[in-house]
């Protein structure tokens, strides 16, 4: 490959990355919370209760606020400039600082992925579908928890970790370790994103319904599209001969990656709330192509169930597939 890291002769000492790192870091951050703090108003305001997957995303939302302010630290130490205009005090402090950025980067992706999962395995409507989903999750969790291992065992002794030159030190090769977590990673959200079709395929409801809800269901693995964009960044972040400058793309797109699902695996769980604000945005009876009332979705349990079709029909409510969703209401008969 080839490299295009700068040379110090040839930089602008003034020109800097941490602006836009900074600016995206502290964005992400914000849409984090307000993200959050909607999910929690939908789910004790409008549906009055509250689930396993919400703490989990709870404590995503602290582990990525975490995560947000070590990436904030190393922006101060220099994280975006070029190697000639910080001191090697200050490429020390963000080395350190990187240890933080990696711990809460893994525990964040861990954290978001089982909200997820655990949202999925609510709306389950055959056991097997909940063992999948939970092979899955522990999976996520097997994954999540090697990789942070994994960070603490990267050099020997882990002060090698901001001091390589120590003598006798030992580390991992980097480069193949970020392509591997890369790897990881990706493989687990395609997981993610694979699964809703699969719990979808009882529903009796209109194909584009389906489609929509799935869509809705898999934004939680959207973040996929960062991770895949990353990996084109891997090589110039570990081998760059200019680290705090030609790593900034890494972290970059590592920040999206986090904000990014975070965001996303609340929105399937807004529902309720886009309904009372908007009513039209999920119709409350779903019809036929040819214009005949399927059902009314108010009997969430029935929504994947033909048999109890008509039985939803007679007894109505006000409730939709959009609210099933959100409130985490399994997507066919009880089992």
């Amino acid at each position: 490959m080839t490299d295009n890291s700068t040379t110090t002769s040839s930089v602008d000492l003034n020109e800097s990355r941490a602006p836009l790192l900074g600016a995206v870091a502290g964005l992400g951050a914000v849409l984090g919370v307000i993200a959050v703090a909607l999910r929690f108003y939908t789910r004790v305001v409008i549906v009055g209760k509250v689930f396993h997957s919400d703490y989990c995303i709870l404590a995503a939302l602290v582990s990525v606020v975490a995560f947000t302010i070590c990436n904030g630290i190393g922006i101060g130490y220099g994280f975006g400039r070029h190697g000639a205009a910080v001191t090697p005090e200050e490429i020390t402090a963000q080395l350190k600082t990187t240890i933080g950025v990696i711990f809460f980067y893994h525990l964040s992706h861990l954290l978001i992925k089982s909200s997820i999962l655990l949202q999925y395995i609510r709306i389950c409507v055959l056991p097997v579908e909940k063992r999948i989903c939970y092979v899955v999750l522990a999976l996520v969790i097997a994954e999540g928890f090697t990789w942070i291992v994994v960070l603490f065992l990267t050099c020997i002794p882990f002060s090698a970790m901001w001091d390589p030159g120590l003598p006798g030190a030992k580390c991992i090769d980097n480069t193949a370790g970020f392509y591997a977590c890369a790897a990881t990673i990706i493989s687990a959200d395609v997981a993610i994103l694979v699964i809703p079709p699969f719990l979808l395929r009882h529903s009796s409801i209109p194909w584009y319904q389906k489609l929509l809800l799935g869509m809705v269901l898999a934004l939680g693995g959207a973040a996929t599209i960062a991770s895949i964009f990353r990996i084109r960044v891997i090589y110039m972040a570990t081998k760059g001969t200019d680290p705090a400058w030609d790593a900034a793309p890494n972290g970059l797109l590592a920040l999206i990656e986090v904000d990014l699902g975070l965001i996303c695996s609340c929105v399937a769980t807004l529902m309720p709330l886009f309904r009372r604000w908007h009513p039209g945005i999920w119709p409350r009876r779903l019809r036929h192509r040819g214009g005949n009332r399927l059902e009314t979705v108010s009997d969430l349990n029935c929504v994947c169930s033909e048999s109890k079709s008509t039985a939803s029909e007679d007894r109505g409510g006000k409730t939709d597939v959009g609210d099933a969703v959100g409130s985490g209401t399994k997507l066919g008969p009880e089992q």
